[in-house]
């Protein structure tokens, strides 16, 4: 018969021994259970997380990842990196932009070797710098431009004309080849426009600073929403990028302040 046979034996005196073995049958059938598989009958099954469990966030997250040996990923926030090579960006143009004022306002001969001339038939000519196409030489209250190419003269005036830097080229008398230009003499409003090109070139960078601050506050913003950091490294990380930007908002100032001094000068 299909089954189990279970013997129990209880230590009882002597006297009571004959009568205390109880056996016990169960029929497996009778509680409604089947024999246990054998092991060549054995099945492994792969585990794979249930989407359920892939979802898990804040404390369970944590603490399944401290159960399963993993550690979750972590941003170091005062990472500056991007900050510091925007605020040097700005700094950069800054000084490039202010390099090209000339004290008292006087023309800077640079202006005028960057402006883009077409030379070809219609709007589809090819662009050139006039200084790829001819030389500019300061001469007192002068500009003399040399032409390499006689074909390359009148788009050369038509670009200086069609410029915002009010300069009318007229034909050299000795030779046809080269361009003259008479530079007016400095003024109070030449040098109040100098100063303005600065000021307007301060404002630009000062903007450029803003913007790498937005950017950099939005990203330990971030770390803290996602916990990629400690809350007391995120506000340490924030008071020393709003030195970083102080510190480079006064150097700003500075420098377009004593270019102003100079612009200013007659």
């Amino acid at each position: 018969m299909n089954g189990y046979t279970l013997s129990i034996k209880a230590s009882l005196p002597r006297l009571w021994r004959p009568a205390t073995v109880i056996r016990f049958r169960f029929v497996v059938h009778r509680f409604g259970l089947s024999r246990p598989a054998r092991p060549s009958q054995w099945q492994t099954r792969s585990y794979t997380p249930s989407p359920s469990l892939a979802k898990k966030g804040g404390k369970a997250a944590r603490e399944e990842a401290r159960a399963t040996g993993q550690t979750p990923s972590t941003e170091d926030p005062s990472d500056f990196s991007l900050l510091n090579k925007s605020i040097e960006d700005a700094l950069s143009r800054l000084t490039a932009e202010l390099d090209k004022l000339r004290p008292g306002g006087r023309f800077n001969p640079e202006l005028l070797e960057a402006v883009t001339v077409s030379v070809g038939n219609g709007s589809g000519g090819q662009k050139h710098k006039l200084s790829s196409l001819a030389q500019v030489v300061p001469r007192g209250r002068t500009l003399t431009v040399f032409v390499e190419d006689r074909d390359h003269i009148k788009p050369i005036t038509s670009a200086i004309f069609a410029s915002n830097l009010n300069l009318a080229p007229q034909p050299a008398p000795d030779n046809p080849n080269n361009l003259v230009i008479n530079l007016p003499p400095t003024t109070k409003e030449s040098r109040d426009q100098a100063v303005a090109t600065a000021q307007k070139a301060a404002d630009t960078a000062e903007n450029a600073i803003r913007s790498a601050r937005q950017a950099q506050q939005k990203r330990l913003r971030q770390m803290q929403l996602d916990r990629k950091a400690r809350p007391d490294n995120v506000k340490k990380a924030g008071d020393k990028m709003e030195k970083t930007i102080k510190d480079a908002s006064a150097k700003v100032k500075t420098e377009v302040e004593k270019k102003k001094k100079v612009l200013s000068s007659a």
